[in-house]
């Protein structure tokens, strides 16, 4: 919410309750757009809004409203703007400075509550819920910050508070300044975030000269040059070396655990920083590329090039490949490997990519474009977060930017991403030079998606650092009120489901998924079991911290963290929990088979109880450090286990589904240096006091008892781009990003899945009526319209493909009873008569087919091979 819609909301609120409502508004924050929206409103009612800005106009519109105040329905603005005291510059005069137009005949008539003078403080004090913002920020140049770039100041404010000193005047010149430069200047981590401050952000450094006088531009600089090296150097005497020395740590960062050390082969000048370190580079944009990664490509020299040769023994197949995976960045580098290139080998059954243009590319433009799409939807209400109380704020509406509007689906759709981009610049990058022009597109889409990537990943970060912040405030209120934790699905989703209006219960298969995150859910399980079973879907949370021994055991105990036993099995908890909800006593036996996958697995005597663990994606995750989608890629065949055995069980059971928590990739992690704590891991810890000083702007605190623990002290999470570290263990390797981890706060970990599925009478299939939209020609786009309709309803994504490469496929969601029009891109590559072939798939399944024929006639013109390749390839019509 900007300024002058808050000022047009107050104003509104008060004349609804009052007759005349005066508004004393000298640094016009109700601007015209919204005078004209209050008129809207209000005028229809009988009010009057009238708008002055001198003596004059004041009488002129106190006559036009009949001159009896005490019968006028009015809302008067004065926007006059009359200092005390004519020595002050109008930028600094305070609220207090200004004097508003006299009308001593009107005034009187006004009540005391009706008297309404926005001012800038006020402002960020209703959206922010904090009462301690100075009174500077009424005056130039913040209250122009907060009207422009509101939620930039918030950040940086709220970052300085947590640290609980006073502000000084230094303290909030630094503010402003990360404001106008959009970047919270006190918790800079991110060295890619540094070097675009110091190197890529001219526009920002202008509008800090321009706002800021320079022993104020000092302060700036002199903070910036306060931050550990080498990214504290990027603002003083030697930037340009520190440049070079920041841009190598990061591209080696990707090979070594002290990048460091390798700096003195690359330049004798780099020497001084071979002790330096860097958190690794995630979501580059754009410039990086272009700009930073050539630097140091042009100071390799073939004899640094041999020391990493050696050094990684990149003779070794193995450690070649493993440098093939990791390198994303330096073109260079990767030709050091250049025959290595390919995905992990568990990934595809088929033995690995096909690596061809034409599929990598089709692939790319389409996913490039669900990023978008997602951004567009999401951004605006992510941004407005940070000018939202948060006791305005509910877990509905967070849950609803990460679920409804798909913000779940971005991190598997970045690591696809990065993959292709790695794939089409590598092992395809031979097959450019029969594409006339290919690259140069290439370069405006490749560094159009880096730049899309980066965002989303702040959109990220921003999204967990709202939800932490919410949990943190109001974790009890929330839960279970709001949100049901996993001690309370079985009481509250399963049971009353399993119930029949008899009073009897229904045979039930309970599945708990270990680390099954939502993508996990959506774009793999699910669409795996929908033909088979119709979908009921609800989310709750993992208990915190979001760990298997707290969260996994609570669900199977339905107990919270107190009073779950730290003994006993999993299933001895669940057959009491059973016996305790139903009445009646319980107790499990073995399944005669464990599948690959399953952690273990049981039922009931008379088998109307199977309960099981699956836990293949929890123990992949902490095994490697592979983008989301190629890891969610790597347990697909792992799926089938639970379709096989919930077809052992049969089609009369109803089935739940759910997981104990979810995971993340801790990409890049700022040590926060936790003493006097227990159980310290990188995504939580146990304090018996709060933590204070700088590093309680880094951590999010929560008392153990509202977490339903039955400690006194607190529990401590991470903040996005930091990880905890036991600082009485200085000894201990510092890995936060080696790979998956859990226990923290964020929605990917904290987010999980209720499922209830019922068999279906029949397996689900899908209609498919296709029809030509016009004629056809060779090497001219035309499009095919598909009518898509199913015998039911369909949540997962039906992927509609052809046999013939001419006939670009996509998919469509939402499919139900109700036929919807796809359109289909086809560009013919051959005249004559053509059967083409129409397949409808779910999670790779056929559901659906049909055919068309076509008639396609000659080209007209004389087609360029060139130019229709290229087209073809990117999709162009």
């Amino acid at each position: 919410m900007r300024p002058s819609q808050w000022a047009r909301d107050r104003t509104e609120a008060l004349a609804r309750h009052h007759k005349l409502v005066w508004v004393e508004d000298p640094y016009q924050m109700l601007e015209e757009s919204e005078l004209g929206e209050l008129r809207k409103v209000l005028e229809p009612t009988g009010r009057r809004v009238v708008c002055v800005d001198n003596a004059f106009r004041l009488r002129e519109a106190l006559d036009g409203l009949g001159g009896d105040a005490r019968a006028a329905k009015a809302v008067i603005v004065d926007q006059s703007y009359t200092i005390r005291d004519p020595h002050l510059l109008p930028k600094d005069a305070k609220p207090s400075d200004l004097r508003p137009l006299p009308a001593p005949d009107w005034k009187p008539c006004v009540a005391a509550d009706a008297f309404f003078r926005p001012n800038i403080r006020e402002f960020l004090m209703s959206m922010t819920g904090f009462e301690d913002w100075p009174v500077q920020v009424n005056i130039y140049p913040y209250e122009k910050l907060a009207r422009e770039r509101p939620a930039a100041l918030v950040k940086a404010y709220e970052t300085f508070r947590r640290m609980g000193r006073a502000l000084t005047d230094s303290d909030l010149v630094v503010v402003g300044a990360s404001a106008v430069l959009g970047v919270d200047l006190f918790d800079i981590t991110s060295p890619v975030i540094a070097l675009e401050l110091a190197f890529h952000s001219q526009d920002g450094w202008q509008a800090v000269e321009e706002l800021f006088n320079p022993a104020e531009q000092e302060i700036v600089r002199r903070h910036l040059r306060s931050l550990p090296r080498p990214l504290g150097d990027l603002f003083g005497e030697h930037a340009e070396t520190a440049r070079l020395a920041l841009v190598s740590l990061l591209l080696l960062r990707q090979h070594f655990e002290e990048p460091g050390k390798q700096l003195p082969f690359l330049s004798p000048a780099l020497g001084s920083y071979r002790d330096c370190d860097v958190l690794p580079s995630v979501d580059a944009p754009s410039w990086f590329s272009e700009s930073e990664v050539p630097r140091f490509e042009q100071a390799c020299g073939d004899e640094f090039l041999r020391h990493i040769r050696d050094t990684l023994d990149l003779g070794s197949p193995e450690k070649a490949r493993t440098f093939a995976q990791r390198e994303r960045l330096s073109r260079k580098l990767r030709s050091l490997v250049p025959f290595e290139v390919q995905a992990p080998e568990s990934v595809h059954e088929s033995g690995g990519e096909d690596f061809r243009l034409d599929q990598l590319v089709p692939e790319f433009l389409h996913l490039k474009k669900e990023l978008e799409t997602i951004i567009h939807a999401t951004k605006g209400v992510i941004e407005g977060l940070r000018l939202s109380p948060l006791k305005n704020q509910t877990a509905r509406q967070l849950i609803q930017i990460f679920i409804d509007r798909g913000f779940h689906r971005v991190d598997r759709i970045v690591g696809r991403l990065e993959s292709l981009i790695y794939f089409i610049e590598g092992p395809a990058r031979h097959q450019w030079r029969s594409v006339t022009g290919f690259e140069a597109r290439w370069s405006k889409e490749q560094r159009a998606c880096r730049d899309t990537m980066a965002l989303a990943g702040r959109l990220r970060d921003e999204l967990d650092l709202a939800f932490g912040k919410l949990l943190e405030a109001r974790y009890a209120e929330i839960v279970p009120s709001e949100v049901l934790t996993t001690d309370l699905f079985y009481e509250k989703f399963i049971a009353p489901r399993r119930r029949t209006s008899g009073g009897g219960m229904r045979k039930a298969v309970v599945l708990v998924v270990d680390s099954m995150r939502v993508d996990i859910w959506r774009e793999l399980l699910r669409p795996a079991l929908e033909r088979d079973y119709e979908v009921e879907e609800s989310f709750g949370f993992a208990l915190l911290p979001s760990e298997t021994h707290v969260s996994r055991r609570s669900f199977f105990a339905g107990l919270p963290p107190a009073s779950t036993p730290s003994s006993g099995s999993e299933s001895e908890l669940f057959a009491q929990l059973l016996s305790t909800v139903h009445g009646s006593a319980i107790t499990f036996e073995e399944l005669p088979r464990r599948r690959p996958g399953m952690r273990f697995g049981v039922r009931t005597r008379d088998q109307s109880v199977h309960a099981a663990v699956f836990d293949f994606p929890d123990a992949l995750s902490h095994e490697v450090d592979w983008d989301p989608h190629t890891l969610q890629e790597g347990q697909r065949h792992l799926i089938r286990e639970i379709r096989a055995l919930l077809a052992d069980i049969g089609p009369e059971a109803m089935v739940f589904i759910t997981a104990d928590h979810g995971h993340i990739l801790q990409q890049r992690g700022a040590p926060v240096n936790l003493r006097d704590a227990d159980d310290v891991g990188y995504r939580s810890a146990y304090v018996t006091s709060r933590v204070e000083g700088h590093d309680a702007a880094r951590v999010f605190q929560i008392p153990a008892r509202d977490l339903r623990h039955g400690s006194p002290g607190w529990f401590v999470f991470p903040r996005p781009g930091h990880a905890l570290r036991d600082g009485s263990d200085a000894s201990r390797r510092f890995r936060p990003s080696a790979n998956y981890r859990h226990g923290g706060i964020s929605l990917f970990e904290v987010v999980v899945p209720l499922i209830r599925l019922k068999h279906r009478t029949a397996k689900a299939q899908v209609r498919l009526v296709a029809h030509a939209a016009g004629a056809f020609e060779v090497g001219v786009a035309s499009v095919i319209e598909l009518s898509v309709s199913a015998d039911g309803i369909l949540s997962s994504p039906v992927s509609l493909a052809a046999a013939q490469p001419a006939v670009e496929s996509t998919v469509v969601t939402g499919v139900t009873t109700t036929p919807q029009t796809v359109k289909l891109r086809y560009v013919p590559g051959a005249p004559g008569k053509h059967t083409l072939q129409l397949t409808a798939l779910l999670a790779g399944d056929k559901v659906g087919e049909t055919s068309i024929e076509v008639d396609v006639a000659p080209a007209r013109a004389k087609v360029d091979v060139a130019r229709a390749k290229l087209a073809r390839l990117f999709g162009d019509t």
